[in-house]
Order: C-alpha cells, then sequence, then structure tokens
C-alpha cells in the first residue's frame, strides 16, 4: 500500500492519516509502506541514525529475510551479517583476536608470525598428529633461502617408503649431500676388511666434489 496525501487547502487533515504512518512504522500487518530516505542532503548528520539506550542489550537495528532469518543484527555484542541467506555470524575483521573454523585461504600473507597451537601444519596434505610440518607433493618440501635451520631438541630422520630404496638426502649446496640408504638383499652389501659381506646393511653416502664417501649406520646379518 501507499500513504494518502491530503492535498493542502482542500482536504481536512484526518486521524486516518496519521494513523498510516504509525502502522506503517510499527509493522501493522497489511499497513507496510517502504521507507526511502534518498534525498537528504546533510553535511552533518548520518542520513539514519539509531540508538537503544538499553546497556545490557543495545539492540539497534536488526533485517531479516521474509521467513524471519537475521540477514544482519547490531546489538551490544557487534555485528553479525549472513553472506549467503543462512545464520548470522560475527564477520571477520583485520583487527579483532577470532576463531576461523573451515576456511579456505587463497595466497595469504603472515606479516607477524604463524602460530600452530594444536593439530600440526599440513602443506598439500592433511596434518598428523603429533607431527609439526608434514610435507608432499613438492620437489623442495621446505627451502630454507637464509637464516639456517637450528634444531634446539630432536633430530633429523630421513626415512624410506621401502628397505630397499634411498631414505632421504640433505643437500648441502654446490653439489654437496649427504644421502642416507637403506640396502635390501644383493644392493648395496658392506663388504668388511675380513671379506665377509653384510647384506641389508645402511649407511650414509657423503658426496663432496664428485667423490661418494660411506659411513655404516647400522649392519644386519
Amino acid at each position: 500500500m501507499a500513504f494518502t496525501y491530503p492535498q493542502d487547502g482542500i482536504d481536512d487533515v484526518q486521524a486516518a492519516h496519521l494513523t498510516q504512518i504509525l502502522d506503517a512504522w510499527t509493522g501493522a500487518t497489511g499497513k507496510g509502506v517502504p521507507l526511502t530516505a534518498t534525498a537528504i542532503n546533510d553535511p552533518i548528520n548520518f542520513a539514519v541514525a539509531v540508538r537503544n539506550l538499553d546497556a545490557t542489550n543495545s539492540r539497534a537495528l536488526q533485517a531479516l529475510k521474509a521467513d524471519g532469518t537475521v540477514l544482519f543484527q547490531v546489538d551490544a555484542g557487534g555485528v553479525k551479517l549472513s553472506f549467503d541467506g543462512s545464520t548470522a555470524g560475527i564477520p571477520v575483521t583485520t583487527t579483532s583476536t577470532q576463531t576461523l573454523t573451515n576456511k579456505t585461504l587463497t595466497a595469504p600473507v603472515v606479516g607477524s608470525g604463524l602460530t600452530v597451537l594444536t593439530g600440526g601444519l599440513g602443506v598439500g596434505i592433511a596434518p598428523l598428529a603429533n607431527t609439526g610440518i608434514r610435507v608432499t607433493g613438492f620437489t623442495t618440501g621446505i627451502l630454507v633461502d637464509a637464516g639456517g635451520v637450528q634444531l634446539n631438541g630432536g633430530g633429523v630422520v630421513l626415512a624410506a617408503a621401502t628397505p630397499t630404496a634411498a631414505g632421504g638426502q640433505l643437500a648441502l649446496g654446490n653439489s654437496d649431500n649427504i644421502s642416507t640408504f637403506v640396502a635390501g638383499a644383493g644392493v648395496g652389501n658392506i663388504r668388511f676388511s675380513d671379506g665377509t659381506t653384510r647384506t641389508n646393511s645402511g649407511w650414509w653416502q657423503v658426496s663432496r666434489a664428485g667423490a661418494n664417501y660411506y659411513i655404516p649406520l647400522f649392519v644386519t646379518n
């Protein structure tokens, strides 16, 4: 419906003329009228300002969908809004301390450090329990351009998927590297000075200036 306007100098102002305004503002069924404040020209005041003096809840504004779902709400707890028409929630801000759940970050930039409290960090794969960083799917899992890597506890474990494969490699730069191997039967046996040979053994291979040097780690058989 629309408001009925009395004509100046012709119509008397009736109670119904005032009641229609009150009905529109109070939400009387069937008496709703769109309120459009688009012709305001005021450099000082806001076009619309609302305030609830109740200090406990301060419920100032609420916008609802046809089914009553809250799309936008402002009260003492801050602002809640719905991005997709479902239940309204707290928006992500750049200054508030917040907990994000089920969010996908594309090319994020961390400006002052990253702290993972629980669950570990998975790159290219889901994290493992009791594992700080798990990486897969990359030629270089972790690259440190400068500063080096410091281990204050624990150590480095170069593990193999199968006992006959190379266990891993520490590249030292300039074609130098240290590799850990776990050899299978008849593969990479270690020969001792007494002429005997041990299979299924492991060793370090240190490559330096094109030459390979081998340091036994463990011997079986």
